[in-house]
């Protein structure tokens, strides 16, 4: 049986969860990594909770123990800070 960890996480900044399209786009983003095995967003709470298998790295294994150390970490906290509006001018450097 595969050993699996729950992460929670909170989507802050100006740029947040609108609606359940957004929902579905953090989840579908998420359930491509190697081990995810459940994704819940929620525009309400703006709460993210991962279900990550912890088995062997891989593809087909699980994220293992670096990976849910790396979503804790705060990779994936800085990759879902909200949609990017795509029309939106990025100002000049």
């Amino acid at each position: 049986m595969a050993t699996t960890t729950t992460l929670d996480f909170t989507v802050t900044g100006a740029q947040t969860i609108h609606c359940a399209g957004c929902e579905q786009r953090i989840g579908n983003a998420l359930r491509r990594l190697p081990g995810i095995r459940e994704v819940q967003a929620d525009h309400r709470t703006q709460g993210v909770r991962v279900r990550i298998d912890l088995g062997a790295s891989g593809r087909r294994g699980g994220a293992g123990e670096a990976g849910a150390a790396r979503l804790r970490g705060g990779a994936a906290r800085r990759r879902m800070t909200g949609p990017v509006p795509r029309n939106t001018r990025r100002p000049a450097s």
